[in-house]
């Protein structure tokens, strides 16, 4: 029957991410629990011009009754930066969890987003996400992206989502002959995989 209390914290911090293109700077995360029934951790980095913030509180964390809520909010944070792509986000979300599912909800803004495709890696060529598999094929490889009968993305766990996806006055994709300027926005719901009965192929 443990008690967590304390404080941690991260000062000053700096990190980088090769893979994205990025430097992260004025890195800093505060972990509180003044006793065993909260836990709460708030941090904020900067990327680019733009900043992001989050803000969590875990209640019960050694119970199996645990919940998270979490929020995360920014401004023009560059989240990649590299030849082929460079994006910048807006986000505004509010994460809930427990032992029964993810629920996500809030909007996501794009002011930014150069892409520049000039071909692609064997990597992305993959199934669609909704595709669920009741038999994973033995005589090839791995089909990748596609939810296993009875789970989830989250490996069973149920994820739910409502995000509204909005484009920025600088959105430009060019590739395949195509270069345009995007506007609009998009409506992203997620809801937990279709579960294929017992018995059925």
């Amino acid at each position: 029957d443990p008690h967590l209390g304390g404080t941690l914290t991260l000062l000053d911090g700096a990190l980088q991410v090769p893979a994205l293109g990025l430097q992260l700077q004025d890195l800093s995360a505060n972990l509180l629990s003044d006793n065993r029934e909260r836990l709460a951790i708030q941090g904020q980095a900067t990327s680019g011009t733009g900043t992001l913030t989050f803000f969590s509180d875990i209640d019960a964390p050694l119970s199996e009754e645990r919940q998270l809520h979490l929020t995360l909010q920014g401004k023009d944070f560059t989240l990649v930066e590299r030849p082929e792509l460079h994006m910048t986000i807006t986000p505004d979300l509010t994460v809930n969890a427990n032992a029964q599912g993810v629920d996500i909800t809030g909007t996501l803004a794009l002011p930014l987003m150069d892409v520049a495709i000039t071909s692609l890696p064997e990597s992305a060529i993959d199934v669609s996400a909704d595709t669920v598999l009741v038999v994973q094929p033995t005589d090839g490889p791995d089909v990748r992206n596609a939810a296993e009968t009875r789970l989830s993305s989250l490996d069973g766990l149920p994820l739910t989502a409502q995000i509204s996806l909005q484009l920025g006055e600088d959105v430009h994709f060019s590739g395949w002959g195509l270069d345009a300027d995007l506007s609009g926005a998009l409506e992203i719901t997620q809801r937990q995989f279709f579960q294929v009965p017992p018995g059925v192929a």
